[in-house]
């Protein structure tokens, strides 16, 4: 995509973004800003006033591991929009991953467009990601950490109250967890990933450093976010070490932490198998930060 195409669909975004603040005075359910972002608003019952019953106006960012269908998204929009958040939903494409100046810095731009726009209508935030998903999280903290997005940095650290990661996978074991993730064919899966660390290799100047920038801003958590990590000790996608190793680096840091390790559950999809056990650890953790 060239600079000019990416300039143009910035405007449009803003574009969008300042009409969808002025339907919200109204009400909106859903809204498909882009082809990586969807915006969800609470439609349950209103006070007779008109306003959301729940204690706190929160928001949630859902960052979607790759190839994430929405009927799959849903069930966990509904996690939120039941408590009454609003869910922003953001997906990351193949091509985002693998050309980050022209694809996740650009969807990056847009989760902090969106925060500069309309994130005074909350009092929380919320960003849960999955898989691939933490990486694309990263580069929104790289974004924020920019001169120009100071203001959108000093909100978002007042009102980020927790992160919850599901699978979530990390640099140095990415060429595996993707090819795992794209193919159940051994032979596909070895092809994938000596490709891809290859291409790691081959560009780490104008790739790579982008992913470990990503990486190093979740390991630091600078925003000292608590965070709740749900994984499994058989995912084949996401290595439960990682998930360990992030742990531990944030707890060293006085930085609160959850977990829950399951023996057995596929990538990204603890939720599916053992329904109540994880509504009752999300539930939890939102309480703790105060969001329900």
């Amino acid at each position: 995509m060239s600079h000019r195409k990416i300039s143009t669909n910035k405007r449009l975004f803003r574009k969008r973004l300042n009409s969808l603040k002025t339907r919200l005075q109204t009400e909106v359910n859903t809204c498909v800003l882009n082809e990586n972002l969807t915006f969800t608003t609470y439609a349950g019952a209103l006070t007779s006033d008109g306003q959301n019953p729940h204690k706190h106006r929160s928001l949630t960012i859902l960052f979607c591991w790759m190839f994430a269908k929405d009927r799959h998204i849903d069930k966990y929009r509904k996690l939120y929009l039941n408590k009454g958040f609003d869910v922003l939903t953001v997906k990351t494409k193949v091509l985002d991953s693998l050309l980050p100046t022209v694809g996740a810095q650009v969807v990056a731009y847009y989760v902090v467009d969106f925060l500069r726009v309309l994130g005074d209508r909350y009092d929380s935030y919320v960003f849960q990601m999955f898989s691939i998903g933490a990486y694309q999280m990263g580069e929104v903290l790289v974004h924020l950490d920019r001169p120009e997005n100071q203001d959108v940095l000093l909100q978002t650290r007042q009102s980020l109250k927790g992160y919850v990661m599901d699978s979530v996978m990390d640099v140095p074991t990415a060429h595996i967890g993707l090819a795992r993730a794209s193919t159940t064919n051994l032979l596909l899966q070895t092809l994938i990933s000596n490709s891809m660390n290859l291409y790691m290799h081959l560009f780490s100047n104008s790739v790579t450093k982008h992913y470990t920038n990503s990486s190093n801003s979740i390991h630091r958590n600078d925003l000292q976010c608590p965070g709740l990590f749900l994984f499994s000790s058989d995912d084949v996608v996401a290595d439960p070490n990682g998930q360990y190793l992030v742990m531990n680096k944030w707890q060293s840091n006085g930085v609160p932490v959850f977990h829950k390790c399951w023996q057995s559950s596929a990538h990204v999809s603890h939720y599916f198998k053992y329904a109540d056990q994880y509504e009752q650890h999300l539930n939890d953790f939102l309480k703790y930060c105060k969001l329900y």
